[in-house]
């Protein structure tokens, strides 16, 4: 009866110690502050060695693990759907792989603490993210890589229509190809940034009667004509 006692009382310690965990307090856009002083305070934030520092969720274990709550699980997701687009906008990712994010990142693996999500898991948040408009499947059915949206398609075009009236493209036909990664756009965000973030850039602008897309046999032949806005 002792021993059936203790195993119960371990179970809801460790029941307690998930539920527990401060996400619901912790707004998404306070994701880079600290979620416990005490936690912050003994350990210090994990580090990349490009340069990328975790938010101070990270070092919790319970974070690791999604939760069964229904608004526990929303504001988790929320603080993983902040981190996912802050680190890929760090390394300037816009197609991430689910098995190679798994395996070959500290995003969902924290080797301090020994704890990482599984395929399965970062699959679910990579719905998260779909579901909020910032990435989509590349094939749906299969789910195994996501094309994020760190910043959307309508501010990409902005910065290209910016850029296009800077250096006298309006009313003239620029192809793909020096517009992603020619001369003139070396100082560019947009500078070699994927071709499919582009094109779903200039269909903003297409939508928006300040430009039209000229189809080629391949994406670098393909040619675009900004108009007057």
């Amino acid at each position: 009866k002792q021993s059936k006692a203790k195993q119960s009382k371990a179970k809801q310690s460790k029941a307690k110690q998930t539920l527990s965990f401060g996400f619901i307090p912790s707004p998404p856009k306070r994701i880079m502050a600290a979620t416990s002083s005490s936690a912050s305070s003994a350990t210090s934030p994990t580090t990349t060695l490009d340069g990328f520092t975790f938010p101070s969720c990270y070092e919790f274990p319970p974070f690791f693990t999604l939760q069964p709550v229904a608004e526990t699980r929303m504001k988790q997701d929320a603080l993983w759907v902040e981190l996912i687009l802050a680190f890929t906008r760090h390394f300037s990712m816009c197609e991430v792989n689910v098995l190679d994010v798994a395996s070959n990142t500290a995003l969902f693996h924290n080797k301090r603490l020994e704890r990482r999500l599984t395929p399965e898991e970062i699959t679910e948040l990579f719905d998260a993210l779909v579901e909020r408009g910032v990435a989509e499947w590349v094939d749906r059915k299969s789910k195994d890589r996501l094309l994020i949206y760190w910043r959307q398609p309508s501010e990409w075009a902005t910065l290209i229509y910016q850029w296009a009236e800077a250096n006298g493209r309006v009313n003239a036909v620029t192809t793909i190809y020096d517009l992603r990664q020619g001369p003139s756009s070396q100082d560019q965000p947009f500078y070699k940034l994927d071709e499919r973030v582009i094109l779903k850039a200039l269909s903003v602008l297409e939508k928006d009667q300040r430009a039209v897309v000229f189809e080629g046999d391949k994406t670098s032949a393909k040619g675009v004509k900004f108009f007057p806005a």
